[in-house]
């Protein structure tokens, strides 16, 4: 009996650490790749010295050992894939005032830029609108087609900076959160 007790807790915190496995990473860095949780493919970073942007990120489908072009940046981004590995999305930190998510689908190699989305559906604020610092960023997948996104910034309309969250489904319109509390609280609210 003890045998099986231990055995359940031993696969227990094993498909925890399993489902609580961070596919993320940060470019440039030590680190030049990451690969998708299926492991079937590898996002790799290449980095240029004559040549702006100066950085560039690739897709390698491993099986095929085909490598594709996915997206060039300036200064840094960071990446983080779904735990299906049908998408990831790419945080672009183009500049001092500005940033933007990108959600891009393996299968049929297409990016959403979710500043595009929340254009689209007017969900673009005044805030958003007359700021000259806007950073639009993915902080987590919720699911595998749903994804956390931060919408902050501060200057000439809001000198106090400003937070908005949305959940953005994949094809749909984003749904703000109506947030209460600390940033800690929605970001715990988020980890359903």
């Amino acid at each position: 009996m003890r045998y099986w007790i231990f055995l359940f807790a031993i696969l227990a915190i094993a498909s925890r650490s399993v489902l609580a496995a961070d596919y993320t990473a940060a470019f440039p860095s030590a680190m030049s790749n990451l690969t998708s949780p299926n492991g079937k493919y590898m996002v790799v970073n290449v980095d240029y010295d004559h040549r702006v942007p100066h950085h560039a990120l690739f897709i390698v489908n491993k099986s095929r050992k085909q490598r594709i072009y996915l997206y060039s940046y300036s200064r840094h981004v960071d990446i983080s894939w779904a735990l299906d590995s049908a998408h990831l999305y790419i945080n672009d930190y183009a500049g001092s005032d500005n940033s933007d998510c990108l959600i891009y689908g393996v299968s049929n190699m297409s990016i959403v830029r979710i500043a595009n989305v929340l254009q689209k559906y007017n969900l673009e604020s005044s805030q958003i609108k007359h700021n000259g610092h806007v950073y639009i960023t993915c902080s987590k997948w919720i699911s595998n087609k749903r994804v956390a996104v931060e919408v902050s910034g501060y200057g000439g309309g809001n000198l106090n900076g400003f937070n908005i969250y949305y959940v953005y489904e994949l094809g749909k319109k984003p749904r703000p959160l109506k947030t209460r509390g600390t940033e800690t609280d929605l970001r715990n609210h988020l980890m359903y």
